[in-house]
């Protein structure tokens, strides 16, 4: 049953088989042989064998079995072989760093896991197509080609095209003229990004998985279809513009994930790239922590949050909140809320900047998945609402008439003074949501395996969408 559990991918279920066997006297031997197991599956952790470091009369040893005896093959030895350190519960407690469990012995690895040992190689290819907001539309197409260099290290070198289009219609870096607030006039940008990269990960023994991406990534921006760029500024109130050229920007990006417990799941990582925009280049950092955790093999909780500083001195963050509550398990009915917000500290037309947007959504989920297949559906339902800005101002002239007495005749003065007025950025309120996001996995054959995914999401001004295919090929 426990067995079973880790293939349903229920690991509170395991564990509660487990402390079941023990209940019931399944040897403990056998016991920390599944709990290892257990771990591996849940922990990511390496499965290794293992040997004692003593022998069993205490007397160290450098094979794992007695050193008087000439054949070390355990299975040679017949009812002669040294027992199990697993099976022997009445050991002292030892600190090394591979003990399995209270009362365990002294573990090692029976051989180290060598340094070369390339394996597994494979090739993919991605494509995606995206609308992003009301503004940016994207499409590219990279392939992937990969191995393992040993049991705990692989090795992934990726390299695409990128086209982005952007249609900008100047709020907030528009030339503003006295009682215009801002320019009805759309430019459109386009971009052109190759990028190339090399990825690296390791599993240390403990399970987590470490990753370092670097790379390069070339822009070229096509803006010779901006008709009047005087009425643009890179900055507010500068009253200059100037057009993106040719550039080239170092990609890296770093990252851990670790499984403390086998139901809790943790990530960090820092990344170094680009904001997505056609209009310019602008460098970011960005560091980023999201946690999976299973309070219950029917209940998921997950949260996540990144801050991203800019080149151009602004600031993003964001973070999200969900939950999903199994309700039919023979269906694959599952419930959830998801809950996100996403701000920026300065308002700018050339890229994303959203001011306290913040989304509620409702969601139905039906997933079904086993060995070579995954499907899953997502209706969202909800409500999205994002604050206003008053960071400009337009100088505006107000008029008001006085009356005055002047030599004893009443006379009407008309006065003339200048006042600051606030450009807002059109709050909204509380207003319907909607979308739809799914995904299906397919193992075609026993070498070919498929990936399609898309999302749609309706708000109040715009809807986006997001599709991609990713096929793999292994060896």
């Amino acid at each position: 049953r426990a067995q079973i559990a880790m293939l349903m991918n229920r690991p509170n279920l395991a564990n509660r088989m487990l402390a079941l066997l023990r209940r019931d006297g399944y040897p403990e031997d056998l016991c920390r042989t599944m709990e290892r197991d257990i771990q591996a599956h849940f922990r990511n952790k390496p499965r290794h064998d293992v040997r004692p470091l003593l022998s069993v009369d205490g007397a160290p040893t450098t094979a794992g079995i007695d050193p008087e005896v000439e054949d070390t093959d355990p299975d040679a030895l017949g009812d002669e072989a040294p027992r199990s350190p697993l099976a022997n519960e009445d050991a002292p407690e030892n600190d090394s760093e591979i003990g399995t469990s209270e009362g365990g012995s002294s573990l090692t690895e029976t051989t180290p896991d060598p340094t070369w040992e390339p394996g597994s190689p494979y090739i993919g290819l991605k494509l995606a197509h995206a609308k992003a907001n009301d503004q940016v539309e994207s499409l590219s197409a990279g392939v992937y080609a990969g191995l393992r260099l040993n049991r705990n290290t692989s090795l992934q070198v990726d390299a695409g095209i990128d086209y982005l289009k952007q249609t900008v219609e100047p709020r907030w870096n528009a030339v503003v003229a006295t009682n215009v607030p801002y320019s009805d006039t759309k430019y459109k940008f386009k971009c052109r990004s190759d990028y190339a990269s090399a990825t690296l990960r390791h599993r240390t023994w403990g399970g987590a998985e470490l990753h370092a991406t670097a790379g390069m990534i070339s822009r070229t921006p096509n803006a010779s279809n901006i008709k009047n760029p005087s009425n643009l500024q890179d900055d507010l109130n500068s009253n200059k513009f100037d057009p993106a050229r040719d550039e080239s920007t170092f990609l890296l990006n770093l990252g851990a994930t670790w499984n403390p417990r086998d139901n809790l799941r943790l990530a960090v990582d820092y990344e170094h790239g680009y904001v997505l925009s056609a209009v310019k280049s602008i460098e970011s950092h960005t560091v980023g922590a999201s946690a999976i955790w299973r309070p219950e093999d029917s209940w998921h909780l997950s949260s996540g949050a990144r801050y991203a500083t800019y080149e151009d001195d602004n600031a993003f963050y964001a973070a999200y909140l969900e939950s999903f509550w199994e309700t039919n398990p023979d269906l694959g009915v599952w419930l959830g809320l998801q809950f996100s917000t996403a701000s920026t500290s300065d308002p700018c037309d050339y890229y994303w900047t959203p001011y306290w947007d913040q989304r509620v959504m409702g969601v139905l989920r039906y997933l079904q998945s086993w060995e070579g297949y995954t499907f899953r559906l997502d209706l969202l339902g909800g409500f999205s609402r994002s604050e206003g800005r008053q960071t400009r101002y337009l100088d505006s002239v107000e008029t008001e008439d006085k009356d005055i007495v002047v030599d004893g005749v009443a006379n009407t003065v008309t006065e003339e003074k200048t006042v600051k007025v606030p450009i807002d950025d059109d709050a909204s309120g509380w207003s319907l949501a909607w979308g739809v996001d799914c995904q299906y996995e397919k193992a075609l054959g026993n070498h070919t395996y498929l990936i399609l995914s898309g999302k749609v999401t309706a708000l109040h001004e715009y809807i986006d969408h997001t599709f991609t295919l990713n096929l793999r090929m292994t060896w």
